[in-house]
Parts: C-alpha cells; sequence; structure tokens
C-alpha cells in the first residue's frame, strides 16, 4: 500500500489540516526547504566547475539579488526555530492537559525524550 499511486495521491494532494494544527508552519517549512535545495543547488554547481567565467560568477555573487545564496547558511535556523516552537507548543499542551488530572509535568522524560528524537 505504501507505493499506491491510487492510495497516496488523495493523502498528498489533501488540503485538510489536524485539528490544534498551526497553519503557518507549512509555509515556513516550505520556504526554508526550498531556501536549503536552491544553496545546495548552487554549492553543488560552483564545486563540479559547471561555471565556465569564473570573474562573472564572482561578479554576480555580488549583487543585492544574490545574497539569499549567499546567505543559504542561515536558512538552517529557521529549523530550530520550528523544532523550538514545536516542542514548546506541545509542553505547553502536555502541562494543561496534567494540570486538568491534578499531575505534574515528568521534566525528566521530556529531555530524554527530546534527546532521543
Amino acid at each position: 500500500m505504501c507505493f499506491s499511486l491510487y492510495t497516496n495521491v488523495g493523502k498528498l494532494l489533501s488540503t485538510r489540516q489536524a485539528p490544534g494544527s498551526i497553519k503557518c508552519l507549512h509555509g515556513i517549512r516550505f520556504i526554508s526547504m526550498t531556501w536549503v535545495i536552491l544553496g545546495h543547488t548552487y554549492l553543488y554547481a560552483g564545486k563540479r566547475s559547471a561555471i565556465d567565467n569564473t570573474l562573472q560568477s564572482i561578479e554576480i555573487s555580488q549583487t543585492f539579488t544574490f545574497q539569499a545564496i549567499n546567505n543559504g547558511t542561515v536558512s538552517v535556523d529557521s529549523f530550530f526555530f520550528l523544532s523550538g516552537l514545536l516542542m514548546s507548543y506541545l509542553l505547553i499542551q502536555q502541562i494543561e492537559k496534567n494540570k486538568e488530572r491534578g499531575k505534574s509535568v515528568r521534566y525528566g522524560m521530556v529531555y530524554s525524550h527530546r534527546y532521543w528524537r
């Protein structure tokens, strides 16, 4: 079933979201992933000597529009942001759920689970 085109196309093209999800995170994830792919594409092209004129490539890399590629290493920081945001969001949900039951959160398990993942 995991390779079934009939089954998986509907899931891949679905726009339904789970209740309680943060909807803007998918956009941030898409933009960050596109930025990472763009940076790696230019990095790979530069390492494979696909550039014919080195002086022209240096001039192009100094332009304002090329700065997104030059600063591609910053794109990884958005994944750290997403990780921290989701971790705190889920921890707050867990604290509220345990508060209703009269229990406390086992923070040792939170750190262990985070390290394991």
